[in-house]
Parts: C-alpha cells; structure tokens; sequence
C-alpha cells in the first residue's frame, strides 16, 4: 500500500482574499512613493483630473460649461471627489486628499477585476483553473504601474463585470430578465459613460449557448440563447440615455463636443501617426479653450491619408466578423473571451491614437488567456515599451528624437499582433494545440532574433539618446569641445555631479575626480598634492573643469594654484556654466636664465617675464622657476622682495611655491615647478630702477638657506631688475 510523502507538502492556490491584499498592498502605497516620494516625477493625469474638478469652485463643471475628452462620469466623479477633499484639512501636499480619494475607488475597481478575472479564468479554463489568471493579474507589479496613472482600471472593471455575466453564468434560456442581466446592463452602460471600450463585451454574450439542462452536453446544444445579451443590451441603452439626459438638456452642443473631438481628433503616437508624419504627443485643447468654446472640440492634427486606415479597419472588421462566427460554432465561454481579447486588441491596433493608459484594457485578458509564464513576460514587455521607451523617455524626456517613436510603435505593435494570435488561436480548442506545438518550436529562435534585434536597436539608439541627454542638461558644448582637445590631455573634475554626468562620455579620454575636501589636510601620500602629482605625472595637458550650477569645491583654488606652479598660467573658455581652464607645458612663458642654487637639492633656474615692468599702486606678477636636483627636507617659504636703490625694502611677498599649494617636502627629484607670485606695489613708488631678491627661509626656525651662484650675495640671490613707469 502506497504511504503519502509526509516531507511532501501540498501548498493551495492562495485565496481570493490574499491576492486583493497583496495587490491592493501594493498599489496603494506605490501611488504615495510615486507621488510623494520625491525621486521620482508625477507621470500620471491625476494632475490634469485635479485641474478639471477644481473648476467647478468657479460654477464650471464637466460637459455643460466645458467639453472633455472622454464621457462624462468619470470627470464628475473627479468633482465629487474634489469636493469631498474640501472637507478635510489640508495635508502639506494641497492635492493630496483629492488623489487619495480617486485612489480607493481605482483601487476598489482593480481589487473587483481581480475577483471577475478569477470567475472568467474559471469560465475560461475550468475550476478552480482561472485562480492561476487571477494570481498573474494581481502579481503584475511592473504593468501595476500602469493602473496607477490613469482611471482606466474603472471602466475595464466594468468591461470584466459585463462580460463575466454575459459569459460566466448559466441562467435557463427562457428566463430573459434575471439580476444577472440588471448588473450586466447596468455594467456595460456605466462602463460605456466611463469610456466607450467596455461596449467590446456585448459580442460575447451572442456567442455563449445555454441550454436548461446541467447535463455535460448541454454545452455542445444548437439552440442559441439570445434573451440574455439583449435584455443587457437593453438595460445598458437605458442606462446610458439616463446618464447622458440631464447633460443633452442642460447642454447639448457641450456634451456631444466630446463625441465630436473623438471623431475628429487626429492621430499620435501610433502607427497612422507615424504614417501621417506626425510625431507629437496628441494634446488635446487646453480647458481654458474649452470654456464656453465647443468648436475647439474639433482641434486636432489632420489626417493625411485615410485610404491606408480604411482598408486596415475593413480588413480587421472581415477578421472580427470571421472569428466570431468560428467561436458562435464552438459555443463556448472560452471562445467568447477569447474572441473579446481579439477585439480589444484590433481597437488598439486600428486606434489613429494611442495613449500609454490603454495597456490596462489588455492586461485583465493576457492573464485569463496565457496565465504563465508566456503571459507574464508579453505583459512585462508590453508594458515596459509603452510606459518606458515611449511614456517616458519619448514623450517625457526626448520628444524630438523620432526613432525612439519608430521603435516603441514598431515593438507595441508587434506584441499587440502577437496577442492577437494568441486570443485567435484560444478560441478553437484545436487550433490552440497546434498553435502551441508551433510555438514550442518557434520560441527559442524567435528569442534570439529578439535579443540580437534588442541589442542592434540599443546600439543604434544609445549615441543619439547620449547626445540629447547631453543637449538636455547643458553640456553637449562643453562635451564636443573636450572631444576636439588632444585624446591625451586629463580632464580634472572638482565636483562629484558633473563628473559622474560626462565621465561615460568624454571615454577613453582621462579623467580624474579630486574633491574629498579632507585633501587640503591630510599628508604625505594622502594629501592633495600628492594626489595631483599622481593623476598629472606625465600629463602635458590638464584641464580643469568647473560647473557654476553646482557647490564650489573648496579644493579648487589650490588645485588651480598647483597647476599653475606645474603648467604655468591657464587659457580660460567659459561656455555657459562651465568654466574650462587649459594647463599646457608648452605654454610656460619664456624664462630670463638665473641658474641661482639654494643648498644641496634646489635650483632657481630662472625668471619669467624677461623684462620687468611695472607700474606704482598696480600688483605686478613675477614667475620663478625651481627644479628639484634631489629630496627637499623642509618646506621652505619663498620671499620676494623689491629694493630701492638704497636697499630699502618697498615690496615683498612670502609663501610656500604656488600661494602655499606645493610645499617643497612634496617635490620629487627632477620635478620642475612654476611658481607665479603677485607683488603688491605701493601707490607712491617712484619711477625707476628697483632690485628683485629671493631669500629661503624655514618659517618655523627663520633659518635662511644660503644661495650660490650669480647673483648670490649672502642669505639672497639677486634675480634682476624691476622697472617703473
């Protein structure tokens, strides 16, 4: 006798309860870190909802003294929760209350559609099967996103709710008037008030056969069932004149401006916009043009060529109409949802416009038809072409870069087709089995092309996305100008941000980030001169990078002062914010030779300009140039001094070479330093002929470090003649 495993443990499909949770977990507080958390900007049209219920504090309101774009319910439900916002003290966000208002009854909608999509899973697939769909909707994070920008989750609940009961229940066939058809009349009239979409359910309840018995067969009877989609058909007409009545007697021309501007709106963001040449985001008029003003209603891109659209829409009208009659043969619920997938994607597909909220119409019916793996990865994808690639760095970040818009309506496009044979092929059990031997076969090919194509697209997009993001922040000038300087010369950044936005594109050139501020204390081979030292040994060109958008380094004057000693004087180009300094070698004055050495390890070796002129009262600028023969024990301060003709001292600067930036303990043996120092003259100094001396001394002892040479003379070496005129 065959024991159970006790090791084995048998874990149930998770209840209807904990999926509601766990999306509902998720969701409702995704909706606070997108909106409040600060990182990351608001996407969505909750804005644009606050916008248009906050007119009706001036006596505006929805569809009778301005048109709106879509039917009338869901804009008056936005007033209805504006106003219920004004009840409750202000949070420090003003639209918080009015969006968490929105946010319950969008999330109540989803938390519904979980609990239909797990009814039609059961219709779909048998029970307790459609529990598998209900997990994939509710597990969806990523295409989660999508239902927190926009109201469409509420109306494809209604679409789901109106469909499950013309499909998903067996009332006898005579018995034309039952709840059931009340709530699925109600349904689709309120859903087709919300958005026209939802009226795609009431095919399906054509194709469905009941029959009064509950035998196996029953599902396989010849006779039809028609009381039921027509008493939802009625109830749905009812439902929709009494919506749309007080707003044809208060306001006629206003409350069919929105039917018009659906008509007449041109395209966008499709693959008719693409055709048409038109490339912008399909805005509609702003609501201050709509005030009083039906006619904006017909404000719109026009279209170019109509022929190539009305043969699509024939062509998917001739499919439509096809598959329906293959799933009225089988009869089954399966084919009925199938056959509504099918639709939802052929309205996406003949769409003149599309818009990124319209990925929600198709999620509940990839996860009732291919709740796997297959599924989760279409939804994904889908998702994440139309949210990111075009939602956000086409329509957000890049609008003139076109070819981002050629490869998100080419791949939503492509998916979307790929859908659409999916639902095709679910509505005849036979063709579905071998639909699914060819794609077993075709999966692993047609993944590679995928790839490849994923990886040449990203290839081939990448430089231009790179340009316009350098367009965008500013520096596309800055970058193409370091691009023409030498390949070999270091770019030196001072500040974290500029360097961490150009650094992948200034590659291979070399780059070198100094601004630990710690560096202006530390020492030895920590300290910030040895880190320059580093980063600039064998380098003949440096250039030094500054962004006047971002917080001063408290480093750049000593580094700047450090270049100098090294390079000499810096070429200055400011483009905008960015201040660039140019270090090169050969760019060091001319030296007037002095050949003047300081004790065992240092060398004056000359003095730049080669003529000294100066004027009384004006800061003069005298360049010395040292070489280390060999170690420097001390760090031994510099002091110019200027002399009258009777050796009185008039003028004098002291400091470590470099304003105090290159201390000589730091030199290396062979090392050549410049080391410009700004003499301060007095205002009264007469003109004539005054004498420049150097003296060494150690600033803790005063001990001066005796020259020889020319010009030695005692603790001071005389470098030349200072003239002023």
């Amino acid at each position: 006798m065959r024991t159970e495993n006790p090791e084995v443990i048998h874990i149930p499909l998770p209840s209807l309860g904990v999926l509601i949770a766990l999306a509902v977990g998720f969701r409702l507080p995704a909706f606070f870190l997108l909106h409040y958390g600060g990182g990351v900007p608001d996407w969505s049209d909750f804005r644009y909802y606050h916008e248009l219920a906050a007119l009706s504090a001036q006596g505006y309101f929805p569809d009778i003294q301005f048109w709106i774009e879509y039917p009338p319910l869901f804009p008056w439900l936005a007033v209805g929760a504006y106003k219920l916002s004004l009840l409750i003290p202000a949070w420090i966000n003003p639209e918080f209350w009015f969006d968490l208002i929105l946010t319950v009854v969008l999330a109540a909608a989803d938390a519904g559609s979980i609990v239909l999509i797990d009814r039609l899973g059961d219709a779909f697939w048998g029970k307790p099967a459609g529990r598998r769909s209900a997990v994939l909707y509710a597990a969806l994070f990523l295409p989660g996103f999508a239902l927190l920008g926009w109201f469409d989750t509420l109306p494809t609940f209604f679409l789901l709710l109106a469909l499950e009961t013309l499909v998903a229940r067996t009332p006898e066939p005579r018995r034309w008037l039952s709840l059931g058809a009340v709530v699925g009349g109600l349904a689709l009239g309120i859903g087709f008030m919300l958005k026209l979409f939802p009226l795609l359910a009431w095919p399906a309840g054509l194709v469905v056969r009941r029959c009064k018995s509950s035998s196996p067969s029953c599902g396989q009877g010849v006779r039809k069932a028609i009381g039921l989609p027509l008493t939802v058909l009625t109830v749905s007409v009812v439902t929709s004149i009494a919506i749309a009545m007080p707003f044809l007697l208060l306001s006629p021309d206003t409350f069919l401006a929105t039917f018009r501007n659906m008509v007449s709106r041109g395209s966008w963001l499709s693959p008719w916009a693409i055709i048409d040449g038109f490339y912008g985001p399909g805005g509609v008029a702003s609501l201050s043009d709509r005030l009083f003003f039906n006619a904006s209603a017909a404000w719109g891109e026009s279209v170019k060529d109509p022929a190539i659209w009305w043969i699509a829409a024939v062509a998917g009208v001739v499919l439509y109409l096809g598959l329906g009659r293959v799933a009225w043969r089988i009869g089954t619920a399966r084919a009925a949802i199938a056959w509504t997938g099918f639709a939802v994607c052929l309205v996406i597909l003949l769409s003149r416009g599309f818009s990124q909220q319209f990925t929600v119409w198709l999620l509940p019916f990839v996860a009732l038809a291919l709740p796997g793996l297959d599924g989760a990865l279409l939804a994904i994808s889908l998702t994440f072409v139309d949210l990111v690639v075009e939602g956000y760095l086409y329509v957000t970040l890049f609008p003139t870069l076109h070819h981002l818009l050629w490869i998100s309506v080419t791949a939503r496009t492509l998916l979307v087709l790929w859908l659409a044979v999916e639902f095709a092929m679910s509505v005849e059990p036979g063709r579905r089995q071998r639909w699914l031997k060819l794609r077993q076969r075709l999966w692993r090919p047609l993944a590679v092309v995928a790839l490849i194509a994923s990886v040449a697209v990203v290839a081939w997009i990448a430089p231009e996305i790179g340009q316009a993001t350098l367009a965008r922040n500013g520096q596309g000038d800055v970058v193409r100008a370091l691009r023409r300087s030498d390949p070999s010369t270091l770019i030196v950044f001072t500040q974290q941000v500029p360097y961490d936005d150009l650094v992948a594109n200034l590659a291979p050139r070399p780059t070198a980030l100094i601004s630990e501020p710690h560096l202006l204390t530390w020492t030895g081979d920590r300290s910030l001169f040895s880190r320059l030292d580093q980063v600039t040994s064998g380098r003949d060109k440096v250039v030094l990078l500054s962004d006047a958008r971002q917080p001063a380094s408290p480093l750049t004057p000593a580094i700047n002062d450090w270049l100098v000693g090294r390079y000499g004087p810096a070429s200055v180009q400011r483009d905008g914010p960015v201040l660039l300094e140019e270090f090169d070698l050969a760019n060091r004055p001319a030296e007037k030779v002095i050949g003047i050495r300081f004790g065992a390890s240092l060398e004056l070796v000359g003095v730049s300009p080669t003529t000294l002129i100066g004027h009384a009262g004006q800061p003069v600028v005298v360049t010395l140039h040292w070489k280390a023969d060999g170690h420097v024990d001390r760090d031994y301060t510099v002091s110019l001094q200027l002399l009258d003709s009777q050796g009185k001292l008039v003028a004098q600067h002291d400091a470590m070479p470099a304003n105090n930036a290159l201390p000589m303990s730091q030199w290396q043996p062979g090392q050549e330093v410049v080391d410009p120092i700004t003499l301060e003259l007095p205002s009264q100094l007469a003109s004539g002929d005054y004498r420049l001396i150097v003296v060494l001394y150690d600033h803790h002892s005063l001990d001066r470090l005796k020259p020889s040479g020319p010009g030695a003379a005692g603790d001071n070496a005389a470098i030349g003649t200072l003239r002023i005129e």
